[in-house]
């Protein structure tokens, strides 16, 4: 099925990417729920890759930040990997560019930090006409009180949010298929 049936708001494996928000070596240290952050980003990387979503990543000035980190990395070898100066993406034209010519609709973020660079991010790429799916327990910030300010925010420009779960088995849709099945071996290792 395309999704031509489906409600709007779910995600879906068409037209569709996930975007990793500058997961940097340097502010591991500080991060708010590391581990369990970095285990649910990595879920979720390799869902997507079963259904053959195309993956992006951002770095903050990463010759003063770090690469992203090595765990992350390392089970991303076929990604679009750019670096940026503005906390937002879509401060990158070439980043939208891209995903306006590949025709992505919807985009899966997560990533750091919740209410700087993925907070101005989900909201510049809800202003240029894209489905925002904000998967909540992928994202984290320095401060606690930081993350649910920007889940607030970004559902009230429009986002949809999400959690990990939610992202893979709607964009599973089938629970006979081979990539399913695959699927439930990522949550069962």
């Amino acid at each position: 099925m395309s999704g031509s049936n489906r409600h709007p708001n779910l995600f879906s494996r068409y037209n569709s990417a996930v975007l990793l928000v500058d997961y940097q070596e340097r502010f591991v240290p500080v991060l708010q729920d590391n581990e369990q952050t970095v285990k649910n980003i990595k879920l979720l990387l390799a869902g997507s890759k079963i259904y053959s979503i195309p993956i992006y990543v951002s770095e903050q000035v990463p010759e003063k930040l770090g690469p992203t980190i090595k765990e992350l990395k390392e089970m991303l070898p076929n990604i679009y990997l750019f670096s940026k100066k503005a906390m937002s993406c879509c401060g990158e034209p070439k980043f939208v560019n891209e995903l306006k010519s590949k025709n992505i609709k919807q985009i899966a973020v997560c990533g750091i930090e919740a209410h700087v660079c993925v907070l101005q991010t989900s909201l510049d790429l809800i202003q240029n006409g894209f489905q925002i799916h904000l998967v909540t327990d992928a994202i984290t910030s320095r401060l606690a009180h930081n993350k649910p300010i920007g889940i607030e925010k970004i559902k009230n420009a429009g986002g949809i949010i999400s959690s990990l779960e939610t992202v893979l088995f709607e964009m599973a849709y089938e629970a006979c298929s081979e990539e399913f099945k695959k699927l439930q071996q990522l949550f069962k290792s």
